[in-house]
């Protein structure tokens, strides 16, 4: 799920799974949950903490349109089931 979640990064289109996937790490304590930051324009940023890779990561704040929840859902639950095996 970390490599899943860094790859994103690079994915402009798909922040809005690369935003679901952070919160699923911080629930599964993966993560952890440093700040949340405003810039000018009052853009949310959550600061988050990787203990196992020793990284802070910075995750725009990006709710997923009614079109791609089920989209996201799928494909994290592929994932999910996948590391479950």
């Amino acid at each position: 799920m970390l490599h899943l979640f860094e790859e994103l990064e690079q994915q402009p289109a798909r922040q809005d799974m690369r935003y679901v996937l952070a919160l699923l790490l911080v629930r599964r304590r993966v993560m952890r949950l440093e700040e949340e930051e405003r810039d000018e324009q009052g853009r949310e940023t959550l600061v988050l903490y990787c203990p196992r890779r020793d990284l802070t990561y910075r995750v725009p704040v990006t709710m997923p349109e009614e079109a791609r929840i089920e989209e996201i859902q799928a494909e994290l639950s592929k994932l999910l089931f996948a590391n479950a095996g």
